[in-house]
C-alpha cells in the first residue's frame, strides 16, 4: 500500500518518510514531485519490472530479518505516523522486548545516507507516537544483505524537526513547488516538463 493510500484512510495529509529522508540529505532536490503525488495518486502509472525486482529483493531481506529474531512481539511493515510533524511511512520490522523497541529498516540497493536518516526519523517518530514506549530504549537496525548497523537514540540529530520541517511544508502546503531537474526524473510521473513517465500515465487511466 502506498503513503497516498494509508493518508485516505487516516483522512489526513502527511509527508512521506522515504521522500523526507531523501530531500534533507539531498540525494533528491525536487519537491514538486511528492507535492503532486500526493493531491493525485490515481495517475500513478502501474510497476514497472524495475519496482517489482526491488520488491522482491525487499522482501528477501526483511524475511531474513523476521526469521532472525527470538522471542519478543515482531511485526512485519508496521505503519508509523505522527500529526506534528505531520509524518507517515512504514516500518519493515519492529521487535518489541521487555525494555527495548527495536526498529528494522531493510535495503536491497546500495548504500546511501537517506537510509541512515530514515531509520533515524523511524525512531523518532515511534518516541512521539507511542507512549507505551515510555522507559524503553529504543533501537534502530539499518540492514542491507551484506551489512547490518546499528544506532542509538544519541544519533538521531538534536536538529532534525528543523532540517525536516521546509519539505514538510513545502509537500503539503498549498503553493506548487517549483519543478527542479534532477535523477529521479525518469520515475516521475507529475506534470511537469522533466517528468519521465507522464505519458504514460496518461495512457494508464
Amino acid at each position: 500500500m502506498m503513503e497516498e493510500e494509508a493518508e485516505l484512510k487516516q483522512k489526513v495529509m502527511r509527508a512521506g518518510v522515504t521522500t523526507i529522508s531523501k530531500l534533507v540529505v539531498g540525494e533528491e532536490q525536487c519537491r514538486l514531485k511528492p507535492w503532486y503525488e500526493k493531491r493525485h495518486p490515481e495517475e500513478a502509472p502501474p510497476p514497472g519490472p524495475e519496482l517489482v525486482n526491488w520488491q522482491l529483493n525487499h522482501t528477501e531481506v526483511v524475511t531474513k530479518i523476521v526469521d532472525s529474531l527470538q522471542g519478543g512481539d515482531v511485526e512485519r511493515e508496521t505503519w508509523i505516523s505522527t500529526d506534528n510533524p505531520p509524518l507517515i511511512g512504514k516500518t519493515d520490522v519492529t521487535h518489541r522486548i521487555p525494555g527495548e523497541f527495536h526498529i528494522y529498516e531493510a535495503k536491497s540497493g546500495r548504500k546511501s545516507p537517506a537510509h541512515i536518516l530514515q531509520t533515524e526519523i523511524y525512531m523518532f517518530m515511534a518516541r512521539k507516537s507511542q507512549p507505551g514506549l515510555d522507559g524503553s530504549k529504543i533501537v534502530g537496525h539499518l540492514v542491507y544483505p551484506d551489512q547490518e548497523s546499528t544506532l542509538t537514540e544519541q544519533d538521531v540529530p538534536q536538529d532534525l524537526e528543523r532540517k525536516m520541517e521546509p519539505h514538510i511544508r513545502a509537500i503539503l502546503g498549498p503553493e506548487v513547488p517549483r519543478p527542479v531537474k534532477n535523477p529521479a526524473c525518469r520515475w516521475c510521473w507529475t506534470d511537469c516538463p522533466f517528468a519521465g513517465k507522464r505519458s504514460l500515465a496518461k495512457t494508464s487511466s
